[in-house]
């Protein structure tokens, strides 16, 4: 399962991002200053090695950061000790197709492809406990795999687990699965909540020999 996966690949020391993306980057200052005070608690899913989360601390967030990976979260508390921040920041681990989250109040939720490894059963269940754990005004900021990404095609939907698997080729190969949304499954992902934003995007690669379509969805989405 990619779960298990992702521990191997953190425990041997690769994917561990330092630099958080842009997209989440620019949405954060957005929704802080939208805010009276710069107090938030933020819930950083499929964390990694704490790009996001270390991100986050760094400008006052308090953060609770979730991955499978133990091997991920231990580098992400020795990071966060190196730069003083192991105060701002917990650690727990989670597994997204049984999931627990025993911390509520959340000002703001990162999920940067995380969930989009699991079925979107496992997906749903994990937005409505995140719901119900976010504050009033609440927001989500979030990336999904569309079903128009090429490499998709490399693989084979497995009707069991309902996700993609056994892809031969391409970006998903090495992670075992995947899934990917159409703009419906979405908006029904999301639909306790009300969308500020919900955008496609698409690069396509049209050089000879290696044409691909890499497509997302970037989703801001609040709790009112």
């Amino acid at each position: 399962m990619s779960k298990f996966n992702w521990q191997a690949i953190y425990e041997a020391g690769e994917q561990l991002n330092q630099y958080p993306y842009d997209f989440v980057v620019s949405h954060f200052f957005n929704i802080r200053s939208a805010r009276k005070d710069n107090k938030l608690k933020v819930l950083d899913l499929g964390c990694g090695a704490g790009n996001h989360a270390i991100f986050c601390a760094e400008q006052g967030a308090q953060v609770v950061a979730c991955d499978f990976s133990v091997a991920a979260l231990e580098v992400l508390k020795q990071r966060a000790a190196d730069k003083g921040l192991a105060d701002k920041i917990t650690t727990h681990q989670v597994d997204f197709d049984d999931f627990e989250l025993p911390y509520s109040g959340f000002d703001m939720v990162i999920d940067r492809l995380a969930v989009t490894n699991v079925s979107q059963q496992s997906a749903q269940s994990v937005y409505d406990i995140v719901y119900d754990a976010m504050a009033k005004e609440g927001a989500v900021i979030a990336n999904f795999f569309t079903d128009l990404h090429s490499h998709k095609e490399f693989g084979q939907f497995c009707e069991q687990e309902q996700v993609w698997k056994y892809f031969s080729d391409g970006i998903f190969k090495p992670l075992i699965s995947a899934n990917f949304y159409t703009q419906k499954q979405i908006e029904k992902l999301f639909e306790k909540f009300e969308f500020e934003a919900l955008n496609r995007e698409t690069d396509e690669s049209v050089l000879k020999g290696n044409p691909s379509r890499l497509s997302t969805w970037k989703v801001i989405a609040r709790k009112l």
